[in-house]
């Protein structure tokens, strides 16, 4: 029963900060289109399209039985990462359909991204970090959007995200806070 209580109390306190949170939150857009391929370092880079493709590998199954939502992310977005030691360590999902209406789950607001490609929940695991995986996956990412306006939003206290970013020839066109 304490412990019920206690998951409870944990969920709510988490609920009113997310409400909370998002007034404060200024996020950072930035843009780019690209119009030459990148070199690439030598790491294992894939792009899962559609949700079969799951089914191949056990990396990808581990991984979307541990995030299950995300698997409806395919009708509208691919799934780019990078695979090292038979883990995902680095990756990255690119909206790529339908994204003149786009829903921001931060800052609980709609954007118009007129038709960009738009990155979003990108994560490199904790022991990978500050390696330039990250980096190499957003060339990665671009060298598949040739001539194609990609966007990325950064939350402004992620300091290491935005440096990658601007390190891979993004530009900040502006911000977006839940009241503009």
């Amino acid at each position: 029963m304490i412990k019920k209580i206690f998951i409870n109390t944990k969920h709510l306190i988490k609920f009113f900060y997310e409400i909370v949170h998002q007034f404060f939150i200024t996020l950072y857009v930035f843009e780019l289109v690209v119009k030459k391929k990148n070199l690439l370092s030598n790491r294992k880079y894939f792009t899962l399209t559609k949700q079969s493709q799951i089914k191949n590998k056990k990396i990808f199954i581990d991984h979307f039985r541990k995030n299950p939502k995300k698997i409806t992310r395919f009708k509208y977005a691919k799934f780019f990462g990078i695979e090292k030691d038979n883990k995902i360590v680095c990756y990255c999902w690119a909206g790529y359909k339908k994204t003149d209406r786009w829903y921001i789950t931060e800052i609980n607001k709609y954007v118009n991204f007129d038709r960009s490609v738009v990155l979003l929940d990108a994560l490199t695991l904790a022991e990978y970090r500050n390696q330039g995986y990250y980096q190499d996956l957003l060339k990665y990412i671009q060298n598949n959007f040739l001539k194609k306006k990609i966007v990325v939003y950064i939350q402004s206290t992620n300091t290491v995200s935005l440096k990658a970013t601007k390190k891979t020839n993004f530009k900040k066109i502006g911000e977006i806070k839940k009241v503009n």
